[in-house]
Parts: C-alpha cells; sequence; structure tokens
C-alpha cells in the first residue's frame, strides 16, 4: 500500500519547477533510518556525557 501511495503522490502532486523520479530504491530505506539513528546516537552521547558530570548525592539532597 506504501509504495502504491508513494507512486500516486510523486506522478500526480508534482511541483511545476520541477519532477521527482518515481521510483524507490533500497538505498532511499537505509537513508531514511540511518539518518535518525545517527542524530539520536550523537544526542544520547551528549546527555550521557551530561548526566554524568551531575552528583547524585547533591541532586538527592536537595529533595528535601
Amino acid at each position: 500500500m506504501g509504495w502504491w501511495l508513494h507512486h500516486f503522490i510523486i506522478t500526480s502532486l508534482p511541483p511545476d519547477a520541477a519532477m521527482f523520479d518515481p521510483n524507490m530504491y533500497p538505498l532511499n530505506f537505509v537513508f531514511s533510518a540511518l539518518i535518525p539513528a545517527i542524530i539520536t546516537a550523537a544526542l544520547a552521547i551528549v546527555v550521557h556525557h551530561k548526566i554524568k558530570k551531575i552528583n547524585m548525592l547533591d541532586a538527592l539532597s536537595s529533595i528535601d
């Protein structure tokens, strides 16, 4: 169903200035999965380093 919907949208609603290639290639799926995975991994690394800098004893003692 997704392949048909993609083909329908690309062929019936093209912009006036450009026409997209209606074919879908396996590399498109790889890029679609790889880009969010890289962004998520980068954010996880940044957040991990920031969380490791927090002193948990001070954080717990501030709850009182």
